[in-house]
């Protein structure tokens, strides 16, 4: 085969190996963090044992590279690559026995041993593996000392590029529709294809070549020592030179990772705070990085090398990190203007991203693409100090581990001091400095690899930036810290300019508390009238008075309120304000309340609230656990009679997992017998589907789920038993303590009714084709984020009303507490409360409009007339009246089959709607009604049929309702109805 064609193959070949590298190591980060947690710490382990392992492949097969003929060292890289896809095939069993290992061990939050062992288990091997494809390759397929620079860069933009797509693909495609697992098996295909294309390459490479191999090899074995006795590459031109060159070469090659992970890091960081800490940003950034990596590795020591230093590709990178250090503050101001052009329409989500995309690499790409042509250039000069020395064209391999080694440890301590302990001690400013002095030093040693004549011309720059860099002022923190990107419409100053933006619309808050901390950027607000707030990475996070105030308290209350455990111990998920760790510290049951909170400033920043919140950073029932709650709650024995969840929104990255069917799992677990737990959710910025998504999720855990509603708030309340009476019974008389008297005011709730009118009845069958979000599939994060952007709000009430939610909704009523509570009361006087809450008008006009009215108003309305709670208006059909009684409990009437299926449609239709939970018509009355139905099957009997399995459903008869679906499914004559078949189908989906 042609050396060239072999050539493009194996570049080819490299790209997509590239890309699945991208692709398992975003993988590998979703997998690691379910097992070890979201928190930064996590975050610096997986980054540190992927890039270690790296460094690790990188020098050992550097070393490989020298002892073996060039054929079939593309043999070996093929043969590795194979072996990572296999790995990829196999790597569910093997992560599913780490975590059940994890689960025995029952490892605490700060076992960082156990924590580094797990990731080197599971990552390092196929990390080391990754490592082989540029030193392999470089000395595998060069044709001679002046070529293997020129080729070395194509293998290294090659492989970048193909990252670049692999980062772009998973975030945005791969995994949202095939999982974690779908991704991985994905990534195995394609290593497992390229490997094998690898292999063949190598063996046709030494079919066409195996004499003249032999022959040089004999020659090379007569007149140098034995390869495994000869020094590395970089050894070697050390010896030779009798200078410094090779070390100053391995010092570039640290710094240039050291400084390019970092960057990386804090500018991830940056773009949350400019559009939000999203999946999609995380993964743009990266994006970025890596195409930048591979642009400024192809243009500046591919295309034009020959023009290229050294040291102007560091002079240019200093250049670079100075601009874009004075442009960041302006990001979060152009990002909302750039926001505020664009409407909330599906296709502006890629114009909107793509148009980031674009900003992103406008601004990084001097500094980044400066950086992605270091390597290959520290490989042209390191190669040139051998040129002329032919015996030495097999120290390629060696040189290029040893340098990418050198890159990948300095990556390590870039993610480990720079993206994580460097923010316990400064801010995101002050690494970004770092990053400047690591290029800056960079640059004095490509200076000092110079000759001596121009050695101290060219530290002079380098040198002023490490004098002046101390100097540059910080990033304003209203600026960075407030969120701009949260005002997706523009507003009276949103286009008068940067300073015209923030000096005029700079309203009464005043920054009382801002901070960098490992895994978020934290901003406390007040204002003159005692109001705090505090903001998460640009999002607001809780506000102490208002409907923030009214939500946090009703998270902790409610279900502490009905609760009936014996364990005197309860959970707070997220201290935000805490408001919720106060009404809780408030019960007199809980002797205990233990707040799992991940961020250090938040826990910092909680005596800020105490006014507000009752001092709960200096009540002696609080206890920190700092960390991620997800492994806090599985490794702990504790029982807790509440655990109260409220973390940030699902779209805000690694939030996600605290909304995942496996993390209720466990809450269930570590609940007491009689405990609740509850869930803050939102209706803003998120879609009917999405939020169905949620409430799917949480109901495939919890038996018995109810659902609350305060303004644009969801609470969820999950029980693995029917809350009784006796639940109602101590929620009143804990409404009695004083303690709490001016919470319960505060959230407008004075008595059970009050509290039961924020109520919205919902069925456990509800949502029956909706997806549930796991570890495994972590849909909630993507579909939350595109949400956002379009700026959606769901609609409970709406989705209850729904085909085919509706229906199962209906019979959900009849487990809710306000059924519970109608069943063992004044039930007249109760009924007749709700009819006023819900239709919100004086008696005599409450069947006014009525039909028009919400489900709310209309069920409790028609059930008072059916009972004779209230009587029929006058403008009322007698006929419907007359109708609606039959259904009545306490009816004496017999019932009387429809006279035909028209009618027995409309009565089954009155009893789909307002039968439950008040008047609860049974199913033998329902079936009487319809027996008409059964007597022919006439596209009209048909659809009466499937009204009555519907009225069965929707009144709480679901083993009935089930029978007569499966009836009409078997009818022959339904298959003429297609459109009838495929609703009944739909309704009946999640109950077969």
């Amino acid at each position: 085969m042609n050396s060239s064609l072999l050539r493009l193959i194996a570049l080819v070949t490299t790209f997509f190996t590239g890309l699945s590298a991208l692709l398992y190591e975003v993988t590998w980060q979703y997998f690691l963090s379910n097992l070890l947690g979201s928190q930064a710490r996590s975050t610096a382990i997986i980054l540190a044992t992927f890039l270690g392992s790296l460094a690790l492949g990188y020098q050992c097969f550097g070393v490989v590279s020298r002892r073996f003929r060039s054929a079939h060292l593309i043999t070996i890289c093929g043969a590795l690559e194979v072996g990572i896809g296999l790995w990829a095939l196999f790597f569910g069993f093997l992560y599913s026995a780490i975590w059940q290992l994890r689960l025995l061990l029952q490892t605490g939050t700060s076992s960082l041993t156990t924590d580094f062992l797990f990731a080197v288990v599971l990552i390092s091997p196929p990390a080391a593996a990754m490592g082989a494809t540029l030193p392999l390759l470089t000395q595998g397929l060069s044709r001679d000392l002046a070529d293997a620079p020129r080729f070395h860069t194509l293998i290294y933009a090659c492989n970048t590029l193909g990252a670049f797509l692999g980062s772009l693909l998973s975030a945005f495609f791969i995994i949202p529709s095939q999982g974690l697992t779908g991704a991985m098996n994905t990534g195995a295909i394609i290593n497992l294809i390229a490997g094998s294309s690898l292999c063949l390459i190598g063996l046709s490479k030494y079919a066409e070549n195996e004499g003249e191999l032999e022959s040089r090899e004999t020659t090379e074995k007569e007149h140098h020592p034995p390869p495994q006795t000869a020094k590395s590459g970089i050894e070697y031109l050390h010896d030779k030179e009798g200078n410094a060159r090779s070390y100053y070469f391995q010092g570039i090659a640290f710094l240039a990772g050291c400084s390019a992970i970092t960057l990386q890091s804090v500018m991830i960081r940056i773009t949350g705070l400019s559009v939000g800490s999203s999946i999609y940003a995380f993964s743009l950034v990266v994006a970025v990085c890596i195409v930048l990596l591979a642009i400024g590795a192809w243009l500046f020591a591919e295309r034009y090398s020959h023009r290229v230093s050294l040291y102007g590709i560091h002079a240019s990178a200093l250049l670079g990190l100075l601009g874009l250090y004075l442009i960041i503050p302006r990001l979060p101001y152009y990002t909302h203007v750039l926001r505020t052009l664009l409407t909330s329409q599906p296709p502006n989500f890629w114009i909107y991203y793509a148009l980031i995309f674009a900003g992103l690499s406008l601004i990084l790409a001097l500094p980044i693409a400066s950086n992605g042509a270091i390597l290959p250039l520290l490989f042209r000069d390191a190669a040139q100090l051998s040129a002329g020395d032919e015996e030495r064209k097999r120290t390629l391999g060696s040189i290029v581990g040893t340098l990418y080694s050198r890159n990948a440890v300095g990556c390590v301590i870039g993610a480990v001091v720079g993206g994580y302990l460097s923010l316990f001690v400064v801010d995101l400013p002050g690494v970004f400095k770092g990053v400047i002095v690591c290029t800056s030093l960079s640059a004095l040693l490509s200076a000092a690899t110079s000759g001596r004549g121009v050695t101290v011309v060219k530290c002079v720059l380098p040198c002023c930036v490490l004098s002046l860099v101390f100097l540059l002022p910080s990033w304003p923190q209203a600026i960075m810290g407030i969120g701009t990107f949260r005002n997706i419409n523009a507003g009276t100053f949103s286009y008068l300019g940067f300073d015209s933006y923030y000096s005029l619309s700079a309203g009464d808050p005043a920054i009382i508390g801002y901070d960098d901390d490992p895994n978020s950027t934290i901003l406390v607000s007040g204002q003159k009238d005692g109001q705090r707030g505090i903001i998460v990475n640009g999002k607001s996070d809780g506000i102490t008075r208002g409907a923030d105030r009214i939500t946090t308290l009703m998270v902790g209350h409610v279900p502490a309120l009905l609760q009936s455990s014996s364990s005197n111990q309860a959970a707070v998920i997220g201290f935000g304000t805490g408001i919720t760790s106060g009404a809780l510290a408030r019960q007199d049951e809980f002797t205990g309340v233990h707040v799992l909170e991940i961020s250090d400033a938040v826990r910092k920043f909680a005596p800020l609230f105490d006014s507000e919140n009752g001092y709960v950073s200096k009540s002696p029932k609080i206890k920190w656990h700092h960390g991620d709650a997800y492994r806090y709650l599985l490794s702990t024995r504790t029982l807790y009679g509440v655990i109260a969840s409220e973390p940030s929104n699902p779209w805000v990255g690694g939030v996600e997992r605290l909304y995942s069917q496996e993390f209720y799992q466990i809450a269930r677990s570590k609940l007491a017998p009689g405990g609740l737990f509850a869930q803050w959710f939102h209706r803003y910025s998120i879609s009917n589907e999405t939020l169905a998504m949620v409430l799917k999720t949480f109901s495939s855990v919890f038996p018995k789920i109810y659902l609350f509603e305060t303004g644009m708030d969801l609470i969820l309340i999950g029980s693995d038993i029917q809350l009784e009476r006796s639940n109602l019974e101590l929620l009143t008389n804990r409404m009695k303590r004083p303690a709490i008297q001016q919470d319960l005011k505060d959230m407008g709730i004075t008595s059970l009714n009050n509290l039961l009118g924020k109520e919205i009845w919902i069925g456990q069958q509800n949502f029956s084709d909706t997806p549930i979000h796991t570890l495994l599939h972590p849909q909630l994060s993507f579909a939350a984020g595109r949400d956002f952007f379009l700026n959606r709000s769901s609609d409970v009430r709406r989705l209850n009303q729904t085909p085919p939610y509706q229906y199962a909704a209906r019979a959900g009523m009849l487990q809710s507490l306000t059924a519970t509570h109608f069943f063992h009361s004044d039930q007249k006087t109760f009924l007749n409360s709700l009819v006023s809450f819900y239709c919100r008008q004086p008696t005599p006009q409450f069947f006014n409009g009525w039909e028009k009215s919400n489900i709310e108003c209309q069920i409790p309305l028609i059930s008072s007339l059916v009972l004779g709670y209230l009587p029929p208006p006058n403008n009322f059909g007698k006929d419907f009246v007359k109708n609606l009684y039959n259904f009545s409990p306490t009816s004496q009437t017999v019932i009387v089959p429809a006279e035909n299926p028209d009618t027995a449609l409309n009565l089954l239709n009155y009893a789909t709607l307002y039968g439950a939970p008040f008047i609860q018509p049974s199913a033998s009355n329902l079936r009487r009604i319809a027996e008409v139905c059964l007597l022919g099957d006439e596209f009209k009997h048909l659809k009466c049929q499937s009204q009555l399995s519907v009225a069965l459903l929707a009144n709480g008869h679901t083993t009935q309702a089930l029978e007569e679906h499966l009836n009409l499914m078997q009818n022959p004559a339904l298959q003429a109805h297609k459109r009838l078949a495929f609703e009944q189908e739909e309704i009946f989906k999640g109950l077969q």
